[in-house]
């Protein structure tokens, strides 16, 4: 049906369109007879004309002549014509309005009067016309008089697009057929949106047409207004001899080539691929890449998009992609209007990461600047300009985009890339400018000459140079040796430039105020260019009394003739700027109920106007929609200006920013479609007040263009195709769209799309309050809701639906993710929910809770700030465990018991050594729980905080540490290593390769363990001034000290002593045996062989005594210390086999008594005594008595 209908159009193309016929004529009341042969078509005058008599200005604006005048249509006074010194539009002639030209063709006319009228003479109307031949010269509709059952006649539509014959019931009627004559019809009909027309029955009719084709002809009747036409289907016209099928319409066939194309045939065949040109996209430094995921397709859209992608691979613009890529951009599809897709990129993300060129491109003077005398002219245009340049190979892996059978990537320069209009410009700049009388912008060349002669020269050069390169142009959009072409918004004529009339048509025919409404919007436009008006405030005054209050409207010829003075103002010269192409663009839109309205600003100046009036079906569209679609009317309507250039786009409708920022899947599906259309085109939204908008506004309620389909059909099939994908029944649909008339909430809801919204939450109706957050996202179709193309579900159909949703027993996502795709209404998501979590079956087959997110603890500012402690069990001991969150410092405690005390007593331990911190994390055990632990907590001023219980990874730090200690422990066991350094050696490993170790961490500096270090990593330089410090006071000290101090002489070996005990009054002699380790002491062995060290100040030297008789029973006084001396922080089992035993080599002399004898460590629990020795202290003298020591002479235990 649609390809039908697109054959049709082009067929059209060919036929030469006649001018319309505009007749005012005024009627009598018609004997009945005449009324009963009625028009197809009647059309009324506006309501300002077809009451003028009744108006209360008629009066003072009536001449002496009733009739309306012939030069401009209005009632004036005498030689008071608007029209005067006026140029027509149609025949150039001046002194009338294009509206009454007499020289507009009108062939043998036929006036039908509609016989329901009610007619009086103070009623006028513009008869409908007729031509007597077969069709009515109609741009899009042609008509044919069918003589029925041999006496009657009936004027039929030619609907190629139709593809049946359709008879409106009224018409029926008219032709007096018996009821018999129609019988029961089973066929449905649907317009292209979808809706269904109402069939009564089918009837069969004899058809002849003026050319005497005839044939018995199948009618479909169907109920509807009297005004709608019969119509003929394809199938009936072509049976008819009425139409002609053409395959296909080939341009080059229709049109005869220019003699100056001559030999150039093949430059306007295909598509080019410039030789030598290849672009490579550039990346911002920072660009990340990005992968879309891969839209969901309608399952009736996957063939024909196959076939599409297909075609474009063959032809070379996109090829299958198997290889990672960083960009996967997002595919969009549209179905045209002959039924084909069209494979759109989405590359917003990557648009935002490109960099541009930035090329120049010439502004509109310095184009004009370089035409003087030229007198012919012809305009190339490039075929699919941007895919004649090739990517490079990274260039194209940059434009892969994803679709249900894999990804594909462009091979040429795609639409939609931001920095494509300068590449393409940049290209035929560096191709085509150095040839003489040729202008470049973007993909359009203008070729000049002063006379025909020097213009086909530099038309031939252009053309071998673009065969040289392998460039292609469009013949369709070429002109070629013309007096007047239209380039750049203006026209190159043989007589200079002209301004393109087009820009100020909307502006001409803006109509006279009916109201006060309408006045402010006009004097609000005169203000917005008032700086441009002399006298401004004198010509409006006359307009601004009619605004005061108290003053009643009364439109007269005053206002009238200020009303067409400031417009013919407006259209000056001053008024409407030229085109700067350097120069940033506005453009302001807006949207009425009637029309559309837009204007091109640089500098705050108007450029150009534009405003069309809304269809039918563009009248329902909501506000936004509408809104939106004056942007795209306005972009498109001024694409030569801004196409490849950032602009911004102003409009009073304050959601259009926040729906142009999401992505386009995510909008309604009317504005999918119009985004699709807005995608080549760079801007920004702004919100701008309406009051603001003056010129905007005025044109959206004062359009010229009457209302033309514009894409709407585009539009209508988009949406069509996104009803038609939603996977219910037709039955259920219809259960859908009658609960949705029914629905309270939702007819609320319709009625604040089409109307618009207001613009705060307490204005609008409590029912619709959950909507209006998303309310730019809410669009009506089809006697149906939608949030973007989710339907919005009635009340009554909820439950239902929820049942459906939950019908396979799936978890909470699964069923909202499938919820989602389709369906909508306010607090689905939590219904779900509910409906899900409480299912009992669920329920009863229902897994443990995953787990949850991680909530970190704060990091603390600094070391044994926040500590965290348990208890542990090892080899049948009980020990306590301290961390600290900071740098994992471990401090391990042995417990005597598990009570509070002991382990508040090992706590005070560490604390007296590293400090009290100020949280201390622990689990719920009673240790920590107790009462004394709290005032303990509170005495020494830290905070306690304790796990969840039975949850033990709330403290998961200690718990963490356990596991590591405890195995590091039990290694230590097994590999026979000593615990003590296995601690040290944890404590000073690096926690990872970022991280210090936790002694460093924890003190500063690192620690010295069995890994040799530097030592510039154990001094730092703070250690370094502080030993400087201490030499200074120590060399102080010393000062003082030595004053009352002298050096004592040194002692030999073998010199006899005495020995000065403390708490002794008696010296006890003995040997001097060689000098210790310790500055200034000496080894000293007693007379009872125990080997003593002392300090020379505690040594007497004596008189060699030659019968110094020593014990055999000695002992080394070293020896009897305790090995464990230092103070125990870490009761832990020792190995046995550690190598904790000391090295007693003794420095003595030859002559020693003692030498030889064996020496046993004290830890071996064996003394050396004399043979005849009762214990290890006692002698026996030569008379062999037994001496005992007396007991004030003991050394002290």
């Amino acid at each position: 049906m649609c390809k039908a209908a697109e054959l049709a159009e082009v067929q059209l193309k060919t036929l030469t369109e006649e001018n319309k016929i505009e007749v005012i004529k005024r009627n009598k009341a018609s004997p009945p007879e005449e009324r009963s042969q009625s028009c197809k078509r009647k059309f009324y005058l506006p309501q300002k004309q077809q009451n003028i008599k009744s108006s209360p200005n008629y009066q003072g604006i009536k001449s002496n002549n009733s009739k309306p005048c012939r030069k401009c249509g209005t009632f004036h006074k005498l030689y008071n014509c608007p029209a005067y010194n006026k140029i027509c539009f149609y025949c150039k002639k001046k002194n009338h309005f294009s509206k009454m030209c007499t020289n507009k063709s009108v062939s043998s006319l036929q006036n039908y009067i509609e016989n329901e009228l009610n007619y009086n003479d103070n009623e006028y109307i513009l008869g409908s016309v007729e031509d007597k031949n077969p069709f009515f010269k109609n741009k899009t509709e042609w008509f044919e008089k069918l003589k029925v059952n041999i006496s009657k006649y009936l004027y039929v539509k030619l609907d190629t697009g139709a593809q049946c014959n359709v008879l409106p019931l009224p018409k029926f009627k008219q032709l007096n057929l018996r009821d018999k004559c129609l019988t029961e019809s089973k066929v449905t009909l649907n317009n292209y949106n979808g809706s269904k027309i109402d069939v009564i029955g089918k009837c069969k009719l004899l058809c002849e047409t003026s050319k005497g084709d005839k044939d018995e002809i199948e009618f479909q009747v169907v109920a509807c207004d009297k005004t709608v036409p019969a119509i003929l289907g394809l199938p009936t016209l072509q049976k008819l001899n009425l139409v002609q099928r053409i395959c296909t319409v080939n341009p080059e066939s229709s049109e005869k080539l220019p003699e100056s194309l001559n030999g150039y045939q093949d430059l306007f065949k295909g598509i080019g691929n410039l030789t030598g040109y290849t672009y490579h996209i550039k990346l911002k430094p920072e660009a990340v890449g990005k992968i879309e995921p891969c839209r969901k397709i309608p399952l009736s859209l996957l063939n024909p998009l196959k076939k599409e992608l297909a075609r474009m691979e063959k032809d070379g613009i996109i090829k299958k992609v198997n290889k990672p890529t960083e960009f996967v951009n997002s595919l969009v599809i549209v179905r045209k209007k002959d039924g084909n897709l069209r494979v759109c990129l989405d590359p917003q993300y990557l648009n935002q990461n490109i960099l541009r060129e930035h090329y120049h491109i010439p502004t509109f003077e310095e184009i004009s600047s370089q035409m003087s005398n030229a007198k012919v002219f012809s305009i190339l245009d490039a075929n699919k300009a941007f895919w004649q340049i090739k990517l490079s190979d990274s260039s194209c892996e940059l434009t892969t985009f994803n679709t249900p059978f894999g990804r594909y990537c462009f091979l040429r320069l795609p639409y939609g890339l931001c920095s494509s209009p300068e590449v393409f410009h940049r290209s035929f700049s560096e191709i085509f400018s150095d040839i003489e009388g040729v202008q470049i912008y973007i993909d359009d060349l203008l070729v000049w000459g002063k006379d025909k002669q020097e213009h086909d020269l530099r038309l031939k050069k252009v053309l071998e140079r673009a065969r040289e390169k392998n460039v292609k142009f469009n013949l369709n959009k070429c002109k070629i040796g013309l007096n007047e072409v239209k380039y750049m918004g203006h026209i190159f004529s043989k007589d200079g430039l002209k301004p393109d009339e087009d820009k100020i048509k909307a502006i001409i025919n803006i109509n006279t105020p009916k109201n006060v409404k309408e006045l402010e919007t006009f004097l609000g436009m005169i203000t917005y260019v008032s700086r441009f008006i002399p006298n401004v405030s004198e010509l409006t005054s006359c307009l601004r009394d009619l605004l005061k209050k108290h003053v009643v409207w009364n439109w007269n010829a005053v206002h009238e003739k200020t009303f067409r003075k400031l417009k013919n103002i407006l259209v000056n010269k001053p008024v409407l700027q030229y085109y700067d192409i350097n120069m940033p663009v506005v453009l302001s839109v807006d949207a009425s109920q009637e029309g559309l309205g837009a204007v091109l600003l640089q500098n705050n100046l108007p450029v150009a106007y534009a405003s069309k009036a809304l269809t039918d079906t563009q009248k329902n569209y909501a506000q936004i929609e509408k809104e939106t679609l004056a942007i795209v009317f306005a972009c498109e309507k001024f694409h030569q200006y801004i196409f490849g250039k950032c602009f911004i786009v102003e409009s009073d409708h304050k959601p259009l920013e926040t729906i142009f920022k999401k992505p386009l899947n995510k909008c309604p599906v009317r504005l999918q479609r119009m985004r699709i259309r807005l995608q080549p085109y760079q801007f920004e939204i702004k919100y701008k007040p309406g009051k603001e908008l003056f010129i905007a506004d005025a044109l959206s309620r004062s359009f010229t263009d009457k209302g033309s389909d514009f894409f709407e059909g585009d539009i209508e099939a988009h949406v069509g195709m996104v009803v038609e994908s939603i996977p219910v029944s037709k039955d259920k649909m219809e259960n859908f769209q009658q609960e949705t008339g029914k629905d309270e909430e939702l007819q609320v809801l319709r009625k604040l799309i089409k109307t618009g919204w207001p613009d705060t939450k307490c204005m609008v109706p409590e029912l619709a309050k959950p909507y209006f957050n998303f309310r730019e996202e809410l669009s009506e179709a089809n006697g149906l809701i939608f949030k973007n193309s989710c339907v919005v579900v009635p009340k009554s159909l909820r439950k239902d639906m929820l049942s459906k949703i939950h019908y396979g027993h799936l978890g909470v996502e699964k069923c909202k993710n499938k919820a989602r795709e389709i369906l909508y209404w306010p607090g689905m998501s939590k219904e779900i929910e509910d409906l899900v979590l409480n299912c009992p079956t669920c329920l009863s087959l229902q897994k443990a809770n995953c787990k949850e997110p991680m909530i970190c603890k704060e990091i603390p500012n600094g070391p044994w700030e926040v500590l965290g402690t348990d208890l542990f069990y090892f080899q049948g001991r009980d020990y306590l465990i301290v961390i600290d969150y900071f740098s994992k410092y471990v401090e391990i405690g042995h417990l005597e018991d598990l009570s509070s005390v002991a382990v508040i007593k090992q706590l005070k331990s560490f604390f007296a050594r590293h400090g009290i911190p100020k949280i201390v994390y622990s689990d719920n055990g009673p240790q920590y729980s107790s009462k004394k632990f709290k005032e303990f907590a509170r005495r020494w001023n830290f905070e306690t905080r304790t796990s969840s219980p039975n949850y033990p990874q709330s403290n998961g730090m200690v718990e963490r540490h356990i596991q590591t200690v405890k195995r590091m422990l039990e290694k230590a066991v097994i590999g026979n290593k000593d615990p003590y350094l296995v601690l040290l050696e944890y404590r000073n490993s690096p926690i990872s390769a970022e991280i210090k170790s936790p002694s460093e961490l924890m003190f500063g500096r690192k620690v010295n363990g069995l890994v040799p270090i530097k030592e510039n990593f154990i001094q730092t330089k703070e250690h370094a001034e502080h030993k400087q410090q201490l030499l200074k006071r120590q060399a102080l000290q010393k000062k003082y000290y030595d004053k009352s101090a002298r050096p004592l002489k040194p002692l030999k070996i073998g010199d006899n002593v005495y020995i000065n005990e403390k708490g002794k009054n008696l010296k006890e002699s003995g040997k001097i045996m060689g000098q210790a380790e310790r500055p200034r002491s000496y080894r000293i062995i007693r007379a009872d062989g125990r080997i003593i060290e002392r300090n020379r100040r505690d040594i007497l030297k004596g008189t060699n005594r030659k019968n110094f008789i020593v014990q055999n029973n000695y002992e080394n006084e070293s020896d009897k210390g305790d090995i464990s001396r230092s103070t125990p922080t870490l009761d832990l089992p020792v190995n046995p086999n550690s190598d904790l035993t000391l090295n007693p080599n003794l420095n003595l002399s030859l002559n020693s008594p003692i030498h030889n004898r064996s020496i046993v460590p004290l830890n071996s629990e064996r003394s050396v005594v004399s043979p005849n020795s009762v214990n290890g202290h006692n002698y026996v003298t030569r008379s062999g008595r037994t001496v005992k020591k007396p007991y004030y002479l003991k050394d002290p235990k």
